[in-house]
């Protein structure tokens, strides 16, 4: 720890505030000026002094500049130090003569008009507190995030004059999102104070702050700094829910990174807080928290609101946005701020992302910074936004890492499926053929939860097997469900009763996801059907190689049913097969049967021995016409057969 302070005796203003700048030119004007009159309200230049302390190996401000920003300005060069900031915020502190002090880490921050009044009436009425501002990142994202987007000094500049900034200082409220030490939403958890205001005996109490952060921009010294000063006896945290500072874009090391560089920087500074403090980095312990004024109104749209599309369109944008809203409605804050940078990632200039940044942008300060589901769930979102403006190999990429990360995420396998086979799924498809068809007899195998059955229409007749069914949908035509294994029902004749011997027009095949099972019932249904009928089989175009396996390692899950393409291919060359590139895995269409036939039955156990151990490579991409992949329109199909 550094040595004593040594604290002026002569006449003392209310309140020093700190400056530390550090090669700023740009930004430290705009600093300096929001910090003097009139700019500064309800307090006069005689109340407070400013104390620039310029940490920078060159001078970056020379001392004529500093003349136009009044006489309560001073300029602090000291020597050069092993630890700039924390040297140079200990030289500020020496220097300073009031009764209170405030110390600006961060050069680039702009402040609002009441922040140096209203932090001088919290300490009058709080002594012993540390009063502070919520810090928030010009841009309307947290800054590395809106810099990865493509902002920058000009955008800024841009953003600045639209609001027409300094004439209303509050309009910055407009144009900035909460920063990584703010909470997302008030009340919140402050992890670090961007303008900490102490009483000098406060200040005297830490001994000023630890100069062995020697890191580039202070590692965590800022955090430190908080955390000892809420273990002071008697702390209280006043927090000025009003005013804020604002942080300006500047090629700083922190908010310029991405996400590998920022990832990288975090872990060096949480090495030297273990070596430091001897204890991780944590949240620092729960003191009294009082607020003084109220949260701004929601921001006004600034005058570079007209929508700038990027290498998307309007549309697109419009797409991106509505699903982030839909993600954040859902309480997935996190996915919907993935898919808002997204946006604006396409659209660095539309304002449509960047409002919705400013309220979610928080929520995601880094993904590798998530739990593993939660990554999953932000790809997840993402990989839907890129789908839906038609970015399906970037998309199939997000829901590829999703799974990597959670192997069994069924909404990944389902989203992959989509985009495989994007026009309409199975269910869409088996709706169609009961329109083309209108079968007299329906015939289900494998009921679930109804989804398929809830696609007969009436006049038709449905007969429904499953061993285990739990129909949740309302069911529009008469029909007949069996709590049965396939095997028992077809053994015991069970159609006969409702159909009366008349044959099964429609069947389909979805029971259980094995080869050998779904044979038997091809045998069995087959026998019931007529010249004419059609036979459906579900599953037939795997998505991949796990989720084809015979035993269940997926949630998502359509096992070896494709190999009864094969096999019928192979025995029966007689049938009419015809695969539909349906989502999630395939329909297959089987007709012109023979009711009489007794191949399949008598070739049972060859068949089985023949193709159960057929490994799906066999299939996989330059080999899946073995299982009739048919382009045609549905109607065309079914005209053709007749």
């Amino acid at each position: 720890m550094n040595r004593f302070l040594p604290w002026r005796r002569d006449a003392r203003p209310a309140l020093s505030v700190l400056v530390v700048i550090c090669g700023m030119p740009r930004e430290a004007p705009r600093t300096l000026l929001s910090l003097t009159p009139p700019y500064q309200r309800g307090i006069a230049a005689a109340d407070y002094e400013i104390i620039v302390v310029d940490a920078g190996r060159a001078p970056s401000l020379q001392a004529g500049q500093l003349e136009r920003f009044g006489p309560n300005l001073r300029l602090v060069r000291p020597p050069a130090l092993p630890a700039p900031l924390a040297g140079a915020i200990n030289a500020g502190l020496g220097a300073a003569r009031g009764n209170a002090v405030g110390v600006l880490l961060d050069g680039a921050r702009i402040a609002s008009p009441g922040l140096l009044a209203m932090a001088l009436a919290g300490l009058a009425a709080r002594p012993g507190a540390l009063v502070t501002p919520l810090g928030w990142h010009l841009g309307n994202d947290l800054q590395r995030h809106a810099v990865a987007a493509g902002y920058d000094a000009a955008q800024e500049d841009r953003l600045l004059e639209a609001i027409g900034w300094p004439a209303d200082g509050y309009r910055l409220f407009d144009i900035a999102a909460p920063d990584d030490a703010s909470p997302p939403v008030w009340p919140g958890p402050i992890e670090e104070a961007s303008f900490p205001v102490l009483a000098r005996s406060r200040w005297q109490a830490l001994g000023g702050v630890d100069e062995r952060f020697g890191l580039p921009t202070g590692g965590f010294l800022g955090r430190d700094l908080f955390r000892r000063a809420l273990e002071l006896p008697q702390a209280e945290l006043l927090v000025l829910l009003g005013e804020g500072t604002f942080h300006q874009v500047h090629g700083g090391l922190e908010t310029s990174a991405d996400d590998a560089a920022h990832h990288a920087l975090l872990e060096s500074w949480h090495s030297q807080y273990r070596t430091l403090r001897g204890r991780p980095l944590a949240a620092p312990r729960t003191v009294p928290l009082l607020v003084f004024g109220t949260p701004r109104d929601e921001p006004r749209s600034s005058a570079e609101g007209h929508r700038q599309p990027g290498d998307i369109t309007v549309p697109q944008i419009d797409e991106l946005v509505g699903l982030a809203e839909q993600e954040a409605a859902a309480g997935r804050l996190a996915a919907g701020a993935a898919v808002a940078r997204e946006a604006r990632r396409r659209a660095p200039h539309d304002p449509g992302p960047q409002a919705v940044l400013r309220r979610l942008g928080r929520w995601l300060p880094s993904i590798a910074g998530l739990k593993r589901p939660e990554q999953a769930g932000v790809l997840l979102a993402r990989a839907e936004g890129l789908r839906r403006i038609g970015r399906d190999a970037e998309a199939k990429a997000a829901l590829l890492e999703a799974l990597a990360l959670e192997p069994n995420l069924v909404a990944a396998h389902v989203g992959l499926a989509a985009l495989r086979f994007p026009g309409p799924d199975y269910l869409a498809r088996l709706a169609d053929i009961h329109r083309l068809l209108r079968p007299a007899c329906y015939l289900e195998i494998g009921v679930a939860w109804g989804m398929s059955l809830a696609r007969v229409r009436s006049p038709t007749i449905a007969i429904g097997i499953d061993p285990a069914p739990r129909p949740q949908v309302p069911l529009a035509a008469e029909v007949h469900i069996f709590n049965e294994t396939s095997d028992a029902f077809f053994a015991r004749d069970g159609s006969r009763p409702i159909t009366g011997g008349r044959p099964i027009d429609l069947a389909f095949i979805d029971g259980l996801h094995l080869f050998e099972q779904a044979l038997r019932d091809f045998i069995h249904v087959e026998r019931l059907c007529a010249p004419g009928s059609t036979i459906l089989l579900h599953d037939t175009l795997p998505l991949d190689e796990p989720t084809q396996r015979r035993t269940l390692d997926t949630a998502f899950h359509s096992g070896d049913v494709w190999k009864l393409v094969l096999c019928l291919d192979h025995y029966r060359p007689d049938l009419e097969i015809v695969t539909l590139p349906a989502a999630p895995t395939g329909l297959t269409l089987v007709r012109r049967l023979d009711p009489g036939s007794g191949v399949l039955a008598g070739h049972y156990d060859e068949a089985v021995a023949r193709f159960i151990d057929t490994p799906f490579s066999f299939i996989a991409e330059d080999r899946c016409d073995a299982l009739r992949p048919d382009p045609r329109g549905l109607e065309e199909i079914l005209a053709a057969s007749e």
